[in-house]
């Protein structure tokens, strides 16, 4: 089924590529998809805002840097795999980086375990796992997984950033890690500055032209996009 929703939206925006032209072709169809209010699924919905995402931080914050897509790193256990939705490498750091593409109001607590979004008419979403905690694993894993790759990551600094839709409503904000981002993806730049733009640290070009190439060589081929295809239907 999911593989049936995102061969949709791929044609969507592959239509909207060639009738409004190129990148705003693109945009137009995620924002369009973003507007309805029913009629869409949830994970078409995350698609539309994660194309979103990436075009505004390719434009506007990672305009010189490499951004990568979907990126499938093999957990430390050696059994399953975990996806990360953008992975950037940037002059001052690597930003890990996950898109929620939420529309209600949340209470972001950095040391809870879950969370929960509110939405109009007293309705709310089950609890789910708290998307600082989650990219926090995206992180770890990804260090684990290049220094079994040999790269030495030890002095350059890790973000996690996680891009919430300008729809939702962030209602509170406690206890977020120093290392992370939080905001609505309009705020997202600004919120980044803060967090990273004290930094003297820079990466050496070499060393991110190195990084790069790793992250490469650790993307998925097709054997370990099928596994994982097959991990999310059993959960």
């Amino acid at each position: 089924m999911y593989g049936i929703f995102a061969i949709g939206v791929i044609i969507f925006l592959i239509t909207a590529w060639v009738r409004y032209g190129g990148k705003a072709g693109t945009r137009y169809a995620a924002e369009r998809m973003l507007r309805k209010d029913g009629g869409i699924s949830n994970k078409t919905r995350g698609m539309a805002g994660e194309e979103l995402t990436y075009r505004y931080l390719k434009e506007n914050v990672f305009d010189k840097d490499v951004i990568f897509r979907n990126v499938l790193v093999r957990r430390s256990d050696g059994k399953k795999l975990t996806q990360i939705d953008m992975l950037a490498v940037g002059q001052k750091g690597v930003y890990v980086i996950e898109n929620k593409s939420m529309t209600g109001r949340i209470y972001i607590y950095g040391k809870s375990q879950t969370m929960t979004e509110y939405f109009e008419g007293g309705k709310k979403s089950k609890p789910f796992r708290n998307p600082i905690e989650q990219n926090r694993f995206h992180v770890e894993q990804l260090k684990n997984r290049l220094d079994i790759a040999g790269v030495d990551v030890s002095d350059m600094p890790f973000y996690s950033v996680i891009v919430l839709g300008d729809a939702c409503q962030i209602m509170k904000k406690v206890d977020v890690p120093n290392d992370t981002v939080i905001a609505n993806r309009q705020d997202i730049k600004n919120e980044l500055a803060k967090v990273v733009g004290g930094s003297s640290k820079a990466v050496d070009e070499r060393k991110r032209a190195f990084l790069c190439e790793s992250i490469r060589k650790t993307q998925a081929n097709m054997g370990t996009k099928k596994e994982h295809a097959r991990q999310y239907k059993k959960t």
